[in-house]
């Protein structure tokens, strides 16, 4: 199908902006019915669960009939089974088998439950070699048999049943897309969108010819069916084809209309804890999540980052000690090193952090610095890392840091003491680097929203670029992560914080 083109609006042809976004909210109603959309996620967890239990009591049989069990085998099911149905359960929703997407397309979808279950079979095995788990020392044939069944029967009632039955569905709720950006770079990903159920019916915005594109989505996503349903159920924006704030506005008003908002973006392939999406749409998608102000949310990611920061500091401990001794010794000073930061909400707190300048020095430099910076009129800087140059936006060679400190700089040693503002509360694991108070006083007003979340030990920046990203690009990627953000994604920027501190790209 052949993506058509949506009409040019004419200048005045709409209300001025101030009164759009009014409207977006008068339109509640519609993110409240978007809510009733169907959920295929539950329904492969229902299915699931009923296989995995199905595949393991016909396993048990199986294995009755080959070892000429007198005994009723089914009545003797191991305890242990749990553990690796648990690990399949958690394998399955990393690798994205209980999104919605996968009903676009088959041929993914089962790609994607053969990689899943091979996985699981894995973890599932050395679990149960780590742990002795009486499954394993039963019976080996049982849990192969049982994995087996699993895969056979998730492929035809996943692939073939369930995604049949729920697919007529899922294309009604979906109806028509929208994508908005220049046509000649979206359209590798409108001819990808044709391929695919639920996102074939195209409709294309030329962010380069719409004076007023925001307004020219709005109008979009007004419009409904003779039932009333949405015509629009997905939105996808090449946020290259359009400003910062512009790409944010769109996100905000295709969650407010209920639509479920794709951001195209290389600069937020991190937020990508799954890869479903990337090889779905063979391009750098997002999906972002409708902002959730539930206390169930705030109460996994802090318990994520206590049990994540307490473990980092038992572990990390014999590393505490060896670089607070070479601090001591090779300059004068505290061993660690204090200051005011804005986190959240834009409350002040105390930040810690191994002291890598000499004591007492000026910071004018660094003041200076980040208002160029901040101001978009920072030059990059010249940076020798592992015999290669780089590019960073960064103070590079700054006569106040010590011997020691270069090296705890390079490779984000330097960080290590902000598990304890983790602990405390006043930071999360992920989230924005927390800015001192003269950065935020030179802050655009579209940047201060970056301060609408939990600062951050890691985030998008320290693994996607680190330096080598402008102010503006690090500011965007801070914000989005507040709609990306679930406990995958959090786990996945944690996991590839290491090797980037490792490596030292982009640090100072």
């Amino acid at each position: 199908m052949t993506p058509t083109r949506a009409p040019v609006v004419e200048e005045g042809a709409l209300e001025p902006k101030a009164s759009h976004l009014h409207l977006v909210a008068a339109d509640h109603g519609v993110a409240s019915r978007a809510a009733a959309r169907l959920r295929p996620g539950l329904w492969f967890l229902f299915m699931d669960v009923c296989l995995g239990l199905i595949a393991y009591g016909l396993a048990l049989t199986i294995r009755g009939e080959v070892v000429g069990a007198t005994d009723s085998v089914l009545l003797n099911p191991s305890w242990s089974t749990a553990v690796p149905l648990a690990i399949t359960f958690l394998v399955f929703s990393v690798l994205g088998l209980y999104e919605r997407e996968l009903l676009a397309l088959r041929a993914l979808h089962v790609l994607t439950l053969a990689k899943a279950m091979l996985w699981a079979a894995a973890l599932s095995g050395l679990a149960i070699y780590l742990l002795h788990l009486p499954i394993g020392v039963q019976s080996r044939f049982t849990v192969v048999v049982t994995f087996a069944m699993f895969f056979v029967f998730g492929v035809i009632m996943r692939t073939f049943v369930l995604s049949r039955v729920l697919g007529r569905r899922f294309r009604r709720d979906m109806n028509q897309t929208l994508v908005i950006g220049w046509p000649y770079r979206t359209e590798p990903l409108r001819e990808r969108l044709t391929m695919l159920k639920g996102f074939n019916r195209v409709v294309l915005v030329d962010g380069g010819r719409e004076p007023r594109v925001d307004e020219c989505v709005v109008e979009h996503l007004r419009r409904r069916t003779d039932d009333g349903r949405p015509v629009y159920g997905s939105v996808f924006i090449d946020a290259g084809s359009l400003t910062q704030t512009q790409t944010m506005d769109l996100v905000d008003i295709g969650q407010r209309h209920g639509a479920i908002v794709y951001v195209v973006s290389n600069r937020l392939r991190a937020l990508a804890g799954r890869r479903l999406l990337i090889d779905l749409f063979e391009a750098p998608v997002v999906r972002m999540r409708r902002p959730s102000h539930g206390r169930g949310r705030a109460l996994h990611k802090r318990a994520f980052d206590i049990v994540g920061a307490a473990g980092a500091l038992v572990l990390l401990s014999p590393v505490i000690l060896v670089l607070a001794v070479a601090i001591k010794v090779s300059s004068r000073g505290p061993v660690f090193y204090s200051q005011e930061r804005v986190g959240l909400g834009g409350r002040t707190f105390r930040f810690y952090k191994f002291r890598s300048m000499r004591d007492g020095v000026d910071a004018s430099a660094h003041y200076a610095y980040m208002q160029a910076l901040i101001n978009g009129q920072a030059e990059t800087r010249t940076q020798l890392v592992e015999g290669e140059e780089e590019e960073v936006f960064k103070l590079v060679d700054d006569p106040r840091i010590t011997t020691v400190g270069r090296y705890l700089r390079r490779y984000s040693l330097d960080e290590i003491p902000q598990l304890w503002n983790v602990l405390i509360g006043d930071m999360s694991l992920v989230g924005p680097r927390p800015p001192l108070a003269y950065e935020v006083a030179a802050y655009r007003p579209w940047h201060r929203r970056r301060l609408d979340v939990k600062p951050g030990v890691t985030g998008v920046w320290q693994v996607d670029g680190r330096s080598k990203v402008s102010f503006d690009d690090m500011v965007f990627q801070d914000i989005l992560y507040e709609s990306t953000r679930d406990i995958f994604v959090d786990a996945s920027l944690c996991l590839r914080t290491v090797p980037a501190a490792l490596l030292g790209r982009g640090a100072g």
